[in-house]
């Protein structure tokens, strides 16, 4: 798992190219933001996804089977921004609190 994300979260050339068993995987922001072509491909075969989202206010579009998550406020700072510690926790802490209500509504599903 710690492969995936770590891949996956690969941005060149900032970061070197992720690998899971040798095939290169890179953030999929550098290609598709959010990556809309692989959820509806399985959305369309009646899969259900869910879709995490980091943008504030600018929500992606619904589709069937689609459940949307995004931050409840603007977060207060980018992916790169790892000297700013206040903001680093005010983002932190507002995802805490976006995942809690998220978990509430499938407990209640």
């Amino acid at each position: 798992m710690v492969d995936a994300i770590m891949a996956t979260s690969s941005v060149p050339p900032f970061m070197p190219i992720g690998r899971i068993r040798g095939i290169a995987h890179l953030d999929g922001g550098l290609v598709d933001n959010p990556p809309l072509r692989k959820l509806v491909e399985t959305e369309r075969q009646g899969g259900r996804t869910l879709l995490l989202s980091t943008r504030y206010g600018r929500p992606p579009p619904q589709a069937p089977n689609r459940q949307v998550v995004a931050p409840s406020e603007d977060v207060p700072v980018n992916k790169f921004a790892v000297g700013d510690a206040k903001g680093l926790r005010h983002a932190f802490e507002l995802g805490l609190r976006d995942g809690e209500a998220f978990a509430t509504t499938l407990s209640s599903a």
